[in-house]
């Protein structure tokens, strides 16, 4: 599947699980490879999330997004400058380089996802 800048993804139904703090969405668009969403960032309507894996017609984000339906899926792992999961990961836990190699941080902080935010020059 090649997705187009901030791609619409319909979720049929979702599960939270609280002990895992993720959420397994079954979605209607089953031309998805399996894992290809990986890492990539979610936005549902004020909601943001990183999804964890995809199999056929289900994604598993992190966090709760249950009882969301629209689903917005950025095509790249480079996140945008108006992204609110610049600088709001937990440098104990994050990796020191990016999927990149890029060093980690390079703002106030960790950026959730696999791509440290670069900004242009």
């Amino acid at each position: 599947m090649i997705l187009k800048d901030w791609e619409l993804i319909r979720a049929l139904s979702s599960n939270y699980n609280q002990w895992k703090d993720v959420t397994d969405i079954y979605i209607s668009d089953g031309d998805i490879k399996n894992n290809e969403l990986v890492n990539r960032v979610v936005k549902a309507d004020e909601l943001w999330s990183v999804v964890k894996s995809n199999h056929a017609n289900r994604m598993t984000v992190w966090g709760n997004l249950s009882g969301e339906v629209s689903l917005f899926i950025l095509p790249t792992y480079q996140l945008r400058s108006d992204s609110p999961d610049v600088d709001q990961g937990l440098s104990d836990i994050a990796p020191k380089q990016d999927i990149f190699g890029n060093s980690r941080p390079l703002g106030n902080g960790v950026d959730l996802g696999a791509n440290e935010f670069t900004p242009k020059n």
